[in-house]
């Protein structure tokens, strides 16, 4: 499960690249829990009491997810039905045939992503306590500082069913099937809006599954967590959105055109002092402006050489705005045309 959870959290952040992922539909997950991840395996950790006082923004997802790898083929088959039986209430079995070693499925029918709205205000009132739960998990020392990898979880998204399975084995023709009434089965991973419940699973002993519900003729007691963003310190900084240790920023500028840009960069260190680099950007090079986690208030000047077409974009406090820690500004144009900056 351990490996499972990191290789699902990396699928996850080929689309969306600030979560973590919930392979075992573990409860622990919620908003407001406190604790660690650990970056090998993107497990969460909790450690003591969850924070309270919570205030929640909900926002409605896609309907469903749906991630297969190579390796797995899906058979769909109605098993029984009579003259007058409607459809959806037919016997239905969907089954996923792996084969090889590591190929899995995850779908969900989608329920809701919940976030925490007074986030910050919640990390200064409390701090005390995180700073305490984090010195009790080794994450933290005496000066009142937190290390990277403790913090909290700052939102969640919530599956009403589905399911996680992945192959461990060499074995070619594993399989896992679930059925049930055609409208239940196919509302278990998003494809109905009925109440997701099978009458019987079947899976292979060499296939790791999480099924939610997770007890057959049952529908589930509500929904499940299966992903979710984490805030983390570093020492008395907040990193809003934490997806691995970093060390410092990194601004980095790709010319795709064809004008030399003569790049200015200034900002805030830790200290409040005003600082400024400089770089010249040739057309088809890339140049890196590397910068401490405590920068702020950055301001960047694009000069394209030659031009009157100048560019400038800035922000406030990066490290709550660049995923892990990275910024990239791709410049574009060229002699004649007009000058493009894209930020990514």
């Amino acid at each position: 499960m351990t490996v499972w959870n990191r290789t699902f959290t990396d699928k996850l952040r080929e689309n969306r690249g600030h979560l973590w992922g919930n392979w075992s539909l573990d409860s622990a997950i919620k908003p407001g829990a406190i604790g660690y991840v650990d970056e090998a395996s993107g497990e969460f950790r909790p450690i003591g009491s969850a924070l309270s006082k919570i205030k929640l923004t909900e926002t409605a997802p896609q309907h469903f997810w749906k991630m297969t790898s190579d390796g797995v083929k899906t058979h769909e088959a109605t098993l029984s039905t009579s003259g007058d039986m409607k459809a959806a209430k037919a016997e239905f079995e969907i089954k996923w045939e792996f084969s090889k070693k590591h190929s899995y499925i995850s779908r969900f029918a989608l329920s809701k992503e919940v976030y925490i709205s007074n986030l910050l205000e919640l990390v200064r009132n409390n701090w005390k306590k995180i700073h305490q739960q984090a010195l009790n998990a080794n994450f933290a020392d005496n000066n009142g500082n937190i290390f990277q990898g403790f913090g909290i979880i700052s939102g969640v998204i919530y599956a009403r069913s589905g399911l996680n399975a992945v192959s461990e084995s060499e074995h070619k023709g594993l399989t896992l099937s679930i059925s049930g009434k055609t409208d239940e089965i196919k509302g278990m991973i998003g494809e109905a809006s009925a109440m997701a419940k099978y009458s019987s699973v079947n899976a292979s002993e060499e296939l790791l599954c999480h099924l939610w519900p997770n007890r057959s003729n049952r529908t589930a007691p509500g929904d499940v967590p299966v992903a979710f963003t984490f805030l983390s310190f570093d020492n008395q900084k907040i990193i809003p959105i934490w997806t691995k240790k970093i060390s410092e920023l990194c601004l980095t500028l790709k010319n795709k055109g064809g004008y030399i840009v003569k790049a200015d960069l200034t900002y805030n260190d830790e200290n409040g002092n005003l600082r400024k680099q400089s770089r010249t950007v040739p057309g088809g090079a890339s140049r890196n402006f590397s910068l401490p986690l405590g920068a702020t208030q950055l301001d960047l000047k694009l000069d394209f050489l030659a031009t009157n077409q100048d560019k400038a974009i800035g922000w406030g406090s990066p490290l709550g705005e660049w995923i892990n820690g990275k910024r990239t500004i791709e410049l574009g144009g060229f002699w004649g045309g007009n000058t493009t900056m894209k930020d990514y």
